[in-house]
């Protein structure tokens, strides 16, 4: 790409712009470019860098595409063969291991203020004060005790030290290996699994578990993939270059690959049922309900064709 930015004649045509934003580029396309490099006439400052990129080519280095992921769960020792000296592996230009991946980002100190908020709301304290179990008998907010979490200590010199337990274990790792929102198949499980447990709990109203799981996930998650289809990108599928439109010829025009959307009809709606049905069987409130109809009918406007849509003698009377 250095070469390319030297403003040289004829030379962008010979290096595409979409390998400025790639990682990776294939050995017979990298051996095309450098061939016909070689025959241009370029400037002394290009022609080192040239050479740089020669040894790839025509090296000792060999280059396999891998044409196949297979993932298969396995227990046991993993055996790396190799005849001769030590080889060299590579994945995207990075030096690998044959056996393991190539770490792309590597810390050497773990800044507490950079890891998931969720895990700044967790109490660190040895017990609750007598005011929390008055508060949990009036049904008080969670906020109205002052408890101390992970997030106060921030930016202090606790944020690594002295987080306390109410409770002792004899092994960190005694929770479950995979929680149920894995192990269930669709969001109508998972959905089901967690309102029956709302239906066991007295202290829990089920219907407003499910007025909350909608208003607060289903439809934020609902608009904000609406909106995201309505402003998305199209993108080549071969060599990854974005258009903030669909080209009209609908080829890439950097290298003639087929240009697709970015995001699709699935990504958008996949949870309009689940909601739909949930709000009926809790019997949630009529503005819920009425939100969910005019989202619905959204959705339809834009994914339905008219011209292909089937209608009954009831759509006329």
């Amino acid at each position: 790409m250095e070469i390319r930015e030297m403003e040289i004649k004829g030379i962008k045509q010979l290096i595409p712009r979409y390998l400025k934003r790639r990682d990776n580029i294939s050995l017979e396309k990298l051996e095309e470019i450098v061939d016909e490099l070689e025959e241009c006439d370029l400037p002394g400052e290009a022609k080192p860098k040239l050479e740089e990129i020669r040894p790839l080519i025509d090296g000792d280095l060999s280059y396999l595409r891998i044409t196949d992921i297979e993932r298969v769960e396995y227990d046991g020792y993993l055996y790396d063969l190799q005849v001769g000296d030590d080889p060299i592996f590579t994945a995207n230009w990075l030096y690998a291991h044959n056996s393991m991946d190539a770490p792309l980002v590597m810390s050497s100190r773990i800044d507490p203020a950079e890891i998931d908020d969720e895990a700044h709301n967790i109490d660190i304290v040895s017990q609750y004060p007598h005011e929390f179990y008055e508060a949990t008998l009036e049904m008080s907010d969670p906020e109205s005790v002052n408890i101390q979490i992970g997030e106060d200590t921030l930016g202090t010199d606790e944020e690594y030290t002295g987080f306390e337990h109410t409770h002792d274990t004899s092994d960190i790792a005694m929770g479950p290996d995979l929680s149920a929102y894995k192990t269930l198949g669709s969001m109508m499980d998972k959905m089901d699994a967690q309102l029956e447990l709302s239906r066991k709990l007295e202290a829990v109203d089920e219907t407003d578990v499910a007025e909350r799981v909608i208003e607060y996930h289903f439809l934020p998650d609902l608009i904000g993939n609406l909106r995201a289809f309505s402003r998305q990108e199209t993108r080549c599928l071969d060599c990854g270059e974005k258009f903030r439109r669909m080209p009209l010829t609908e080829t890439c025009r950097e290298c003639g690959g087929r240009v697709n959307l970015t995001v699709h009809q699935g990504s958008v709606n996949k949870y309009m049922q689940t909601a739909i049905e949930v709000a009926e069987e809790y019997d949630c409130r009529p503005y819920t309900k009425q939100r969910l109809e005019v989202l619905e009918k959204s959705l339809e406007s834009i994914f339905e064709n008219d011209k292909n849509k089937q209608s009954g003698i009831e759509d006329f009377m």
